[in-house]
């Protein structure tokens, strides 16, 4: 009797030394896990630990804050158009942005830059010219990011307002098939001083959109390659109604050709 006893104690003894073993590491752990810093372990699993209610994507994906960048990039632009025979022209670009986290997958990114494009165009088989114009770009990207790893893939896509700065048109032909006005640099979002044209030949407004995908490089640093379309006609319909009626370079024109902007660029940037 008295062995089963002592028997009955040592098991109770036993089983409470066991449970209070156990309370005391699970007090530890959870201990453990609060002072943890959340970069640390940053998983699907964790963070449901700490928060049940948290929705899957925002436990795949670490918060992210207000960002600023500063890019610079090569533009290869052209003209879409219905009357001139064109050719890729390069130009550079620079300019600044902003990132603001909606949520932590997609935010809102407007730009502000500085873009050179143009064309080589083909005006007849003797006159070819390049033609530079310089633009004040304002693209407002919704952009979407895709990891939460050190590299992280993003798309984004933008309306973009641009606002001439200033435009040349250089001839490349043999001088010889030229008077001395045309052998100088047209301005081409300005009358021209040397002629009696008293209308710009482009507009200064320009409206299209961009399309880029990009990726970050160390978290800090980002390559981005993109698209931007024109969806306005630059021409001016006031300088083809005042040079010579019905005619331009020998041809009949009843409305100002369609020339839009059309570029593919590339671009590198860096976040802080």
């Amino acid at each position: 009797m008295k062995n089963t006893f002592f028997i009955g104690l040592a098991l109770s003894l036993f089983v409470c030394f066991n449970a209070s073993a156990k309370k005391s590491s699970d007090a530890k752990k959870a201990e453990t896990t609060q002072k943890a810093p959340l970069e640390e372990a940053f998983d699907e699993a964790t963070a449901k630990e700490r928060n049940p209610e948290l929705k899957k994507e925002d436990c795949l994906y670490e918060p992210r804050e207000v960002m600023i960048e500063v890019h610079a990039g090569l533009n290869m632009s052209d003209y879409s158009s219905d009357y001139h025979q064109t050719d890729y022209k390069f130009g550079p670009f620079i300019g600044i942005g902003a990132d603001f986290p909606i949520k932590n997958i997609f935010s809102i990114a407007p730009e502000l830059n500085i873009s050179v494009i143009g064309a080589k165009v083909n005006y007849t088989d003797t006159i070819r010219a390049k033609e530079r114009l310089t633009y004040l770009e304002i693209p407002l990207y919704a952009r979407w990011q895709f990891s939460h790893n050190q590299s992280k893939p993003f798309v984004a896509i933008a309306p973009t307002v641009g606002i001439g700065l200033g435009g040349k048109r250089c001839y490349e032909t043999d001088t010889r098939l030229m008077d001395q006005s045309e052998q100088e640099k047209v301005p081409l979002f300005a009358p021209n001083q040397e002629t009696e044209e008293t209308n710009a030949i482009y507009k200064k407004a320009d409206f299209g959109f961009k399309i880029k995908a990009g990726v970050y490089v160390k978290t800090k640093w980002a390559v981005t390659i993109g698209y931007q379309f024109g969806l306005v006609n630059i021409c001016n319909n006031k300088y083809f109604d005042e040079i010579i009626p019905g005619y331009y370079n020998d041809r009949v024109i009843v409305n100002a050709p369609s020339v839009k902007n059309s570029n593919i660029f590339a671009a590198y940037s860096y976040y802080w």
